[in-house]
């Protein structure tokens, strides 16, 4: 029994390359999308990370402007204050209280 060689034309031939060519460019495009998609990944990453270091950043910073605003509120520092400043405690009548309600706009 003989087998026959079947050549390829010149038409098949180049229907061939082309398809080689395609899915080479096919696999190529995808590992440049690849590629592309895991930098962005990373990327994004250092940002999240950034943005929660500089929000603990600043919940530090907020706890510590509420602790200096109660420690310039506290009484012992507005009279240290007021002595510096040359005032002298006021006799029992002329001491005007203020409701609550306009000491708390403060």
């Amino acid at each position: 029994m003989k087998v026959k060689k079947r050549f390829l034309s010149s038409k098949e031939k180049r229907w061939a390359n082309i398809r080689i060519v395609l899915i080479f460019l096919f696999l190529l495009s995808y590992g440049c999308l690849y590629i592309h998609l895991q930098n962005k990944l990373v990327l994004l990453g250092y940002s999240i990370n950034k943005a929660m270091r500089e929000k603990e950043d600043l919940s530090k910073k907020i706890e510590s402007l509420k602790q200096e605003i109660a420690s310039l509120k506290s009484p012992s520092s507005l009279e240290k204050k007021a002595k510096a400043l040359g005032l002298i405690e006021g006799n029992p009548e002329q001491v005007v209280k203020v409701g609550k309600s306009y000491v708390d706009k403060w």
